[in-house]
């Protein structure tokens, strides 16, 4: 039983892991630390569907704030799937009231895009205009950019679409969306 969940594990089967995740939120013009941040970290599995087609799910989610110093910590999480589920990449939404959020991948945090691709990755996912700024490296330091026009402004809370847990189940982000 050992192998097979090992096995298993390697294949995306039974176990769904993500290591933590750290990183730093500033602010792209300062280079200041964002404090109050929104982080949120959703789960997601995909299984077969009818015919060709596959169902995804977001299996758990969660949130936390940056500190003071712009840093956030989101422990690692283990779970067991169900059989013929594999693990899809996690989305990371970070959020402020008052800048441009935006959500990434988990995997952008690993070193193996360059900045530039995530910025060419950003344009095309959202089809954003190209005013929109952000930058994120691999050392897990995110930048994001203040909403400054109007037309910014309409876009600052866009990446909160990307969340896709029932927002009950986010305090964090309920209490936010509360005193906005």
């Amino acid at each position: 039983m050992l192998l097979f969940t090992t096995v298993s594990s390697e294949a995306g089967w039974l176990i769904y892991y993500e290591p933590e995740l750290k990183g730093t939120v500033l602010d792209i013009d300062t280079k200041q630390p964002i404090e109050g941040a929104l982080v949120v970290v959703e789960y997601s599995t995909t299984t077969p569907g009818i015919g060709a087609g596959r169902m995804s799910s977001v299996i758990n989610a969660r949130e936390t704030l940056t500190d003071k110093e712009g840093h956030f910590q989101i422990p690692s999480y283990i779970t067991i799937i169900q059989p013929l589920s594999w693990k899809i990449p996690s989305t990371l939404v970070i959020y402020k009231p008052g800048y441009i959020g935006f959500p990434f991948g988990t995997w952008h945090f690993n070193g193996e895009e360059t900045k530039e691709d995530l910025e060419k990755w950003a344009f095309a996912e959202t089809q954003m205009p190209k005013y929109i700024k952000f930058k994120l490296d691999d050392n897990g330091v995110v930048e994001l950019s203040q909403a400054k026009t109007s037309k910014q402004e309409e876009y600052a809370g866009f990446a909160l679409l990307y969340i896709h847990t029932d927002k009950d189940k986010l305090p964090i982000f309920n209490k936010m969306k509360n005193a906005h």
